[in-house]
């Protein structure tokens, strides 16, 4: 399955954000295993990551 550009780009932008999230987090000298929830809530937040969302 190919993504759409646009949704490729969504990804991409969703991807960052996370690491940003995580990355900002371990900064501020959050433990490892809370950075990773920080990256994955901010995942959580994009429809395209989403799991709970419903398949195409």
């Amino acid at each position: 399955m190919t993504l759409p550009p646009d949704e490729v780009e969504a990804c991409r932008r969703a991807l960052v954000a996370s690491v940003e999230a995580g990355l900002s987090a371990l900064a501020a000298g959050t433990v490892a295993l809370e950075a990773v929830v920080h990256a994955v809530m901010v995942m959580e937040n994009f429809p395209l990551f989403n799991v709970g969302r419903e398949p195409r």
